[in-house]
């Protein structure tokens, strides 16, 4: 078959590329496999050692893990591995220490730092208190953000992909891969979004925003600001209308408050931008949903786009039927997530991955992997429609992969993927083959 335009509307652009070069934590099974990780030179970022993918619903305690669990294997060096969905870090002792977190360290709003009965760090830190630690290690230089980024556009391109909605970009980002594009080396069309983590990093994504727009590039579209309002469920940071049943008293994290929401929604709209929020659990998209719904009766209107909607209850859904509002949804999220959903919201999972119901309410929605959480990868997709299926989420009713086409045929004309047999044999970018794989 042929897919047109093939497109994922929601990625890490230059995560993507940078997470096929540090040490790879996802085959954990248990703390023990620590000892078993092959480290190479090029996993450090100066001092710290830097891995990505654990994940401890995999462990058979489904515990989180502890500082001391990583001083046993590594006792002398800092050490930051961050976890599978992005929104949570496990730091040893020395890495503590260097980032000066102790018994007496208090989180930031939005954040928090796990400690044991006893007060202590157990190196475990969720959401906006991740940056308490991050920020210690050194960012990637020009050279190596263009490696990353050209990494990046390999691996969407042999996934079949000539279109991406980039969901996360700052200055330094923003000059390499406008070079890119200036120099004829693009071979994905962009959607970039300028994030902003922190509420403090609102004002100076907006001004990069209006100053990319300026910049009229060729494969690169400026579309607007990304903020996030809680977590994700893995961690336990997505916001839920009640507990979490491993925990009893937690219900996940509010990373924005409402009125600085609406402002900042204001702000990007009277720009002239889209706003993209960051909403995973069924309470953080109703308070979004809501929030919007009061500034149109203000007179405030624009675009909001809702990235993972994962669990989305009936009102919020028959609420964002009055509103400019798509949902950008990553079905491969239920592969992962369905081994333990269940356990940790109990009920609310009725409400996850609805697809179904957005179609039947003629909402807005595309597909995207959220890579590189999930690879960029058509056919996982596919897969996921299917498994859910057989999980009692209906499937929807238009074809799967027309969720994955890009509406814009004049934006880069003649761009393809072929698939047989289930595999992704060429990738055509603007007439040109940029991926064959035989």
């Amino acid at each position: 078959m042929i897919l047109k335009n093939p497109y994922d509307s929601h990625v890490h652009w230059l995560w993507t590329g940078e997470m096929q070069s540090v040490l790879s934590l996802h085959s954990l099974e248990a703390v023990e496999d620590l000892k078993t990780l092959s480290v190479h030179k090029d996993h450090y970022r100066g001092e710290w050692l830097f891995g990505f993918g654990w994940d401890q619903n995999k462990f058979s305690n489904k515990k989180f893990p502890t500082n001391a669990d990583l001083d046993e294997v590594f006792p002398d060096i800092p050490v930051l591995f961050t976890r599978a969905d992005g929104h949570a870090i496990w730091v040893n002792s020395v890495g503590l220490q260097r980032a000066n977190i102790f018994a007496s360290t208090v989180s930031v709003p939005g954040g928090e730092i796990i400690k044991d009965p006893n007060g202590n760090p157990t190196g475990i830190l969720i959401d906006l208190a991740c940056e308490m630690v991050q920020k210690y290690l050194p960012k990637p230089g020009p050279s190596e953000i263009e490696n990353y980024l050209i990494k990046g556009m390999e691996l969407f391109n042999q996934s079949g992909i000539t279109h991406i909605r980039d969901l996360s970009c700052d200055e330094r980002q923003w000059n390499v891969e406008e070079s890119l594009d200036r120099n004829g080396r693009m071979t994905v069309a962009v959607e970039q979004f300028f994030d902003a983590f922190q509420p403090t990093q609102f004002s100076e994504a907006l001004r990069l925003a209006k100053f990319a727009r300026d910049q009229k590039s060729k494969n690169i579209r400026v579309k607007g600001i990304k903020v996030f309002y809680d977590g994700a469920i893995g961690s336990e940071g997505a916001f839920l209308s009640q507990p979490y049943l491993t925990r009893p008293h937690h219900s996940g994290l509010k990373l924005l408050d409402q009125k600085i929401l609406k402002e900042m929604i204001i702000e990007t709209w009277k720009n002239k931008f889209e706003i993209a929020i960051h909403v995973i659990g069924d309470q953080a998209a109703e308070d979004v949903v809501k929030s919007v719904t009061e500034l149109k009766k203000q007179g405030h209107v624009g675009k909001l786009n809702l990235e993972h909607g994962e669990l989305l209850n009936t009102e919020t859904i028959h609420l964002m039927k009055a509103l400019d509002v798509s949902c950008h949804i990553q079905p491969s999220h239920w592969l992962t997530d369905k081994h333990w959903l269940s356990q940790k919201i109990g009920d609310l999972s009725r409400l996850a991955f609805p697809w179904r119901k957005l179609e039947e309410e003629n909402i807005q929605f595309d597909f995207g992997s959220d890579s590189p959480i999930e690879m960029p990868n058509f056919l996982r997709t596919i897969e996921a429609i299917n498994d859910a299926e057989e999980n009692n989420i209906p499937r929807p009713q238009k074809e799967v992969l027309s969720y994955h086409q890009h509406p814009d045929c004049d934006w880069v004309k003649n761009c393809y993927c072929v698939i047989e047999d289930g595999i992704v044999k060429e990738t055509i970018f603007g007439g040109k083959i940029i991926s064959n794989k035989g």
